[in-house]
C-alpha cells in the first residue's frame, strides 16, 4: 500500500444537495413549517385566500415552499434506488403527491374563478375576473356621460397601509398620479366630529362621554343647547363665561315640591295652583265647576292603561285631578309636565272653558359644563341644594348624579361634522383609498367595491370606480328564469346548439372547455335580497384532473403498504409486523 494516506474523495456540490433534499429530518422541518405557515395565514389574515392572490411576495413564498416540499419527496423516493416490490405502494403515495402538486401549480397558474351578475332575459359572454381594477374615467367630449382615460390593476392591494413601500401609483396621461394608499376588507364609515378651523360663525362643542350601568356613549353637545341625561339630568355647554352666567349657575334654586298646576281661561289670566297646597282641597273655577287636585305621584308609571305609583323620586311625576260641576258632571284626568297621557286613562273635556297643564320645573338638576382656561368647570345645580363646582382637564370623569359619570374627551372651537373609515364593518365589504394628486391640487377619497366617485385636483375632474377586470367566456349563457331556490341558464358552446340547466346551491353547470378542463357556474349561497339579479360563480380549473390523479395514486400507494404487502409476504412466509 502507498505511503500516502488514501482519503475517501469529498462529495461533490451535487451530491451534498441530494443529501440534503433527501434527508428525512429536513422532510420533517419543512412538514412542520409548512403546517405552521398555513395555521398562522389563517388565524392572523381575515382573508388568506386574498392575500395569496394579490400579495405577489405572499403567493411566491407559498409556491417556492411547496415547491421545496415536492423537491424534497422527488429526492427521498431517489434515495431508495434500486427499488424493489416492497417500494411499490412508497413510490406510487410520494408520486401522487408529486402529481397533486403539479396540478394545483397549474390551477394557480392557468386557473380562472369571477363572478357574473345576471337579469332575466340578458345574456353574457364575459364575467367579473377576481383582479380588483381600478378605472378612472373622464367626462365626454360634450361635457356629457362618461368615457374611459384609464385602467390600473391593483395587484398587490391586499394589505396596503399609508407611507409604505407597498403604496400602489399610477401616472396618469396629463402629469398627475393617482395613489392607493389602504384597503380595507370589511369597510364601515361612522360620522364624527372634527375641529373645522376658524369660521365667520364658529360652532363650539364639546365631545363627551356618558358612563351608566357599566357601559359608555360618546356624543357631540353643541353650545347652548341643552341635553337630557336620563329623567331628571339637565346638561349645557356655555362656551363663553360672563358676570351672568356666574350669577345664573350660582344662584341657589328652591327645593323641589310637587310642581304647580296651572288653570287657564279664555278670558282670563292664568292661574297657579301649588300642588301639595291643595291637595285634597276644593278650588273653585267658576261657572259652578270645581277642581280637586286627588293625588300626586312622583313616579306614575302607566301598564295596560292602568296608573301606578313606583318610587319616590320625582322620575316621572304626575297628578290626577277632578273637575265637578253642573248636571253631575264628574271628571277626572291624570297630568304630567311635557306630556300627554294615555286616553284610557280619562280626559275631563272641558277645553273650551278651562285648559289644565302641569309645570314641574324644578325637578331636573342642571349640569353647566362652563370652559375655562385650564379645562372645563362642572357646576352641578340640584334644587334645594348649593351648586357644587369642579374643575377638570381634558378626559377627567365627574359624578353628575346617581348612576350617572360625565367626561369631556375634546374641546371644539368650530366643531364639523366629517366621516372616518374603520376595517371593522360587521359585513365584508371591501374599499380602498384613493388619492389624486395634480397640478393643481390634491384630492382623496374611500371607494368602496362596485362604487363610483367623483374627485377634483385643481380644475380638473375625474370619475374613479373600483371594480373588477372582465373576462372572456368560451361559451355564451343567457338567465331565462330566476327564483329563490334556483335559476334556469341557457347556454351555448361556439357554434353549436342551445341548452338549458337548472342551477341551484350546491348543484352547478358544468360545461368542457375547447382545449382543457372543466368550466363550473353555479349559484351563489347568499340569495338575492329582494329587486336584485341573482349572483353565478364561474370557476375554470385545468389542475383538476391532475390532482385527482394523484389523489388516486395517494390512495393506491398507502392500500398497496398496508394491505398488498402483509399480504405478500405472509403468503412468502416473511415477518409482516412492522
Amino acid at each position: 500500500m502507498s505511503a500516502v494516506h488514501e482519503r475517501e474523495a469529498a462529495p461533490d456540490i451535487f451530491a451534498r444537495i441530494f443529501n440534503l433534499l433527501s434527508s428525512m429530518k429536513l422532510g420533517f422541518c419543512v412538514f412542520v413549517s409548512s403546517a405552521a405557515v398555513f395555521a398562522v395565514a389563517t388565524i392572523v389574515w381575515e382573508e388568506p385566500e386574498a392575500v395569496v392572490k394579490n400579495v405577489p411576495w405572499v403567493r411566491f413564498g407559498i409556491e417556492a415552499l411547496l415547491v421545496f416540499l415536492a423537491l424534497h419527496l422527488f429526492a427521498a423516493a431517489l434515495a431508495g434506488y434500486p427499488w424493489n416490490r416492497r417500494s411499490i405502494g412508497l413510490l406510487a403515495a410520494r408520486a401522487g403527491v408529486l402529481v397533486a402538486f403539479a396540478g394545483a401549480l397549474i390551477t394557480t397558474r392557468f386557473g380562472r374563478e369571477g363572478t357574473i351578475a345576471m337579469t332575466e332575459g340578458e345574456r353574457r359572454e364575459s364575467y367579473l375576473t377576481g383582479r380588483d381594477l381600478l378605472s378612472v374615467q373622464a367626462p365626454g367630449p360634450d361635457g356629457h356621460g362618461l368615457v374611459p382615460r384609464e385602467n390600473f390593476p391593483l395587484q398587490g392591494l391586499v394589505g396596503t397601509s399609508r407611507g409604505t413601500s407597498r403604496d400602489l401609483e399610477f401616472p396618469l396621461d396629463d402629469g398627475s398620479r393617482v395613489l392607493v394608499d389602504r384597503y380595507y376588507a370589511r369597510y364601515a364609515s361612522r360620522k364624527v366630529w372634527a375641529e373645522g378651523g376658524e369660521e365667520p360663525r364658529p360652532d363650539p362643542a364639546l365631545e363627551i362621554v356618558v358612563a351608566t350601568g357599566g357601559q359608555e356613549s360618546t356624543q357631540l353637545l353643541p353650545a347652548l343647547q341643552a341635553a337630557v341625561l336620563g329623567t331628571d339630568r339637565l346638561v349645557v355647554f356655555v362656551p363663553f363665561v360672563d358676570a351672568e352666567i356666574e350669577r345664573i349657575v350660582a344662584t341657589r334654586r328652591r327645593e323641589a315640591r310637587a310642581g304647580t298646576l296651572v288653570v287657564e281661561t279664555p278670558g282670563g289670566e292664568p292661574r297657579k295652583l301649588d300642588v301639595l297646597d291643595s291637595l285634597r282641597k276644593p278650588v273653585p273655577l267658576g261657572d259652578g265647576y270645581t277642581l280637586s287636585v286627588e293625588q300626586y305621584s312622583p313616579n306614575l308609571v302607566v301598564r295596560d292603561n292602568a296608573a301606578a305609583n313606583e318610587g319616590d323620586r320625582p322620575l316621572n311625576p304626575a297628578v290626577h285631578i277632578r273637575v265637578t260641576g253642573p248636571d253631575s258632571f264628574d271628571r277626572t284626568e291624570w297630568l304630567f309636565p311635557e306630556k300627554e297621557a294615555p286616553a284610557a286613562l280619562g280626559r275631563i273635556g272641558l277645553d273650551d272653558r278651562f285648559r289644565f297643564s302641569y309645570d314641574f320645573g324644578e325637578r331636573l338638576t342642571n349640569v353647566y359644563l362652563l370652559k375655562r382656561d385650564a379645562g372645563v368647570e362642572f357646576v352641578i345645580a340640584a334644587p334645594g341644594a348649593e351648586p357644587k363646582r369642579t374643575l377638570q382637564g381634558p378626559g377627567g370623569r365627574v359624578a353628575i348624579g346617581e348612576g350617572f359619570e360625565l367626561s369631556v374627551t375634546r374641546v371644539f372651537a368650530n366643531a364639523v361634522e366629517t366621516e372616518e373609515a374603520a376595517n371593522d364593518g360587521a359585513e365584508k365589504v371591501a374599499a380602498i383609498h384613493v388619492v389624486w394628486q395634480g397640478k393643481g391640487g390634491q384630492d382623496e377619497a374611500w371607494i368602496p367595491f362596485g362604487s363610483t366617485v367623483r374627485l377634483t385636483a385643481g380644475e380638473s375632474s375625474a370619475w374613479f370606480q373600483y371594480t373588477r377586470s372582465l373576462a372572456a367566456l368560451p361559451f355564451q349563457l343567457e338567465l331565462r328564469e330566476s327564483t329563490a331556490t334556483g335559476s334556469r341558464i341557457a347556454f351555448r358552446v361556439g357554434s353549436g346548439p342551445e341548452s338549458e340547466r337548472w342551477i341551484a346551491v350546491n348543484e352547478p353547470l358544468e360545461l368542457a372547455d375547447p382545449d382543457w378542463g372543466t368550466w363550473r357556474i353555479g349559484l351563489l349561497p347568499e340569495p338575492p335580497a329582494q329587486g336584485t339579479s341573482p349572483t353565478f360563480f364561474v370557476s375554470y380549473d385545468p389542475g383538476r384532473p391532475v390532482v385527482l390523479a394523484g389523489s388516486l395514486a395517494v390512495c393506491a400507494g398507502v392500500f398497496f403498504m398496508f394491505w398488498i404487502r402483509p399480504f405478500l409476504r405472509k403468503s412468502q412466509g416473511e415477518d409482516v409486523a412492522p
